[in-house]
Order: C-alpha cells, then sequence, then structure tokens
C-alpha cells in the first residue's frame, strides 16, 4: 500500500476512535 491512503486510513480509525471512546481515552491515544 502507499504510504498516503495508509496515512488517512489512519486518521479514520483515529477519528472513528475518537467519537466512540470515552473522552479520556481520546486525549490519552490522540496525544
Amino acid at each position: 500500500m502507499a504510504p498516503i491512503p495508509a496515512m488517512i486510513m489512519s486518521t479514520t480509525h483515529r477519528k472513528l476512535l475518537y467519537l466512540t471512546a470515552p473522552s479520556s481515552f481520546n486525549k490519552t491515544s490522540i496525544l
């Protein structure tokens, strides 16, 4: 896979985690 699509997928997955996970887990995950 190309690095750019992989980055997009990773960002999308992170956004999904941000929406679904608790706020405390969000801050820990993103930072």
